[in-house]
């Protein structure tokens, strides 16, 4: 649990407190002792999360002016659970009961560990910052052994990604470990194809692109897309490559379309289903309105006289054809 991870969670609590809104589960991983004698844990993080607005004041004062705000703040928000706990609650639900939450240990720093979440629609990995149980060369590649059974046949992997670039030996002053622990371009690549994922989606990429500085260290040269996607295909990988920004990862509306298709039952036509004002480039629906869009196309298959499936507005009433007469 790295900072630069989860300080965007903070703001998601902190809004959702402000707005009264209800608990949100947060899947965590066991807390972790470090070798170095401290302990890495999420559960701690997540019931500290408001302590710096708590002991300011301001908890207090915004409890005065809307008193069903719970008084501890946004970690009275938090519902801490495992993987496993998760699974057993999302089973519960109807939308949700072929749902299979799967988490690996992966090597990054104590505690760090790997998703992957199966549904009826699309099974997506979440490597996060997962690197190699070798700390540092020599070794047959960076990347994840852990993370490349959990990824087999998956259907979309997002994972952090570092450019060679970057390397101790380049000149940028990279600090060795710190490269170490990461997960090459060139060897995701590899991995993803050995795997047999249909999607790679590249995230939380050093350097960023357009960057010519990473925080105090030299980028040796300013990266385009092409940089990131060229090394992948290099190594073999032939699916689809996403390369992600720090502010949204989106997928291609054909991707979409594949995925919503597998929610059309074969004995209905396919134009019970619309699919309307899909945007044919790269930066088009987000993972959140994917996942929308599939669950409105589970709806579709079983009222598909009723519903009509627009992917960028949600559901709407199909009027009935007016009678007329004779």
């Amino acid at each position: 649990m790295h900072s630069d991870h989860v300080e965007g969670f903070i703001d998601v609590m902190q809004l959702r407190w402000h707005n009264v809104g209800t608990k949100l589960d947060v899947v965590r991983s066991a807390d972790a002792v470090s070798p170095l004698g401290h302990t890495v844990s999420c559960k701690k993080f997540a019931a500290h999360i408001g302590d710096t607005l708590f002991h300011a004041g301001e908890i207090a004062q915004r409890v005065t002016e809307d008193k069903r705000r719970p008084s501890g703040g946004p970690a009275e928000l938090t519902n801490v659970t495992s993987p496993s706990s998760l699974e057993r609650t999302l089973n519960r639900f109807g939308h949700w009961a072929k749902v299979r939450v799967q988490a690996i240990r992966s090597t990054h720093m104590p505690g760090h560990a790997s998703y992957r979440v199966d549904t009826p629609a699309v099974s997506v990995v979440i490597g996060g910052d997962a690197g190699n149980d070798k700390s540092a060369p020599p070794r047959d590649y960076s990347i994840s052994d852990q993370l490349e059974k959990l990824a087999k046949a998956a259907d979309v992997m997002v994972h952090s990604v570092i450019h060679p670039i970057m390397a101790p030996d380049t000149g940028g002053g990279f600090a060795a470990p710190v490269y170490n622990r990461q997960s090459t371009v060139g060897d995701l690549g590899a991995m993803a194809r050995r795997a047999g994922v249909k999607h790679l989606m590249l995230t939380h990429m050093i350097p960023p692109l357009g960057a010519d500085v990473l925080g105090r260290y030299k980028s040796p040269a300013v990266l385009t897309e092409a940089d990131y996607r060229k090394p992948v295909e290099a190594f073999g990988f032939r699916g689809s490559i996403v390369v992600g920004t720090e502010s949204c990862e989106r997928a291609s509306a054909v991707e979409l379309k594949e995925v919503c298709a597998r929610y059309q039952p074969a004995r209905q036509p396919a134009s019970r289903v619309h699919l309307k004002n899909l945007r044919q480039q790269t930066a088009s629906p987000p993972l959140w309105r994917l996942r929308k869009t599939c669950l409105l196309a589970e709806k579709a298959q079983r009222r598909p006289d009723r519903i009509r499936l627009i992917a960028r507005n949600g559901p709407r009433r199909v009027p009935k054809p007016a009678c007329r007469r004779r």
